[in-house]
């Protein structure tokens, strides 16, 4: 089994929910040098996610 990984940061204009994590996800993406949260998301549930926060209202 291939296991391939990525370290990304992407910025939400609405906060989201992205299958596999039990909660509201905060809009933005600032930087926050006091707490780090690593979260692994399939990549379909991710474009899933954006293309949600893409076509929501504003």
């Amino acid at each position: 089994m291939t296991l391939r990984s990525r370290h990304e940061t992407v910025m939400f204009k609405h906060p989201a929910r992205i299958k596999g994590i039990d909660r509201l996800l905060p809009a933005g993406a600032p930087p926050n040098h006091h707490a780090t949260e690593m979260f692994s998301i399939g990549s379909v549930d991710l474009a899933d996610a954006q293309r949600l926060d893409a076509t929501a209202p504003q």
